[in-house]
């Protein structure tokens, strides 16, 4: 393959994967704030709409992985960052892995949020069953009172 047209096709699968990247960060924004307000029907969107971006990247990825290999069998196997040799492609890859890291991060606070509100569900629960665990009380009397003696909401 001609290396001017590979550059070429490189450099447009980078500018399409930074645009869909651009794109998926609104939206973990966007989930974020549906998170917090606990908006079911919003969550169903963005995660529908999250899920078309993701295939779209797996897409650009297969692509980027067929040109390389392409052009790594033309240069004995020195891998990706060797195609990125021009200053144009560096400074697409870097906008690329940037967007990617704030993708990662943002990703990871939405999961944080996830989390922390099903642990809270969780203890709920537990405790509407009777199940939540209480250090050992007192009783009036000064004698230790177990955990399970002492009155939960489901037996209220």
């Amino acid at each position: 393959m001609d290396i001017n047209l590979f550059r070429k096709q490189l450099g447009g699968q980078f500018s399409h994967a930074v645009k869909i990247l651009a794109r998926l960060d609104a939206l973990l924004f966007q989930e974020r704030e549906a998170l917090s307000q606990r908006d079911p029907e919003a969550i169903k969107d963005v995660i529908g709409e999250k899920m078309t971006l993701l295939k779209t990247l797996e897409g650009i990825y297969d692509a980027i992985t067929q040109l390389a290999a392409e052009r790594d069998s033309a240069s004995g196997g020195a891998g990706l960052l060797y195609c990125i040799d021009t200053p144009e492609l560096s400074q697409l890859w870097n906008e690329l892995r940037g967007r990617l890291d704030e993708c990662h991060h943002k990703n990871q606070v939405n999961g944080g949020i996830i989390e922390v509100g099903r642990a809270h569900t969780d203890r709920l629960f537990r405790i509407i069953r009777g199940e939540e665990h209480r250090p050992a009380l007192y009783k009036p009397d000064g004698k230790l009172q177990s955990p399970a003696a002492a009155q939960a909401i489901a037996r209220v």
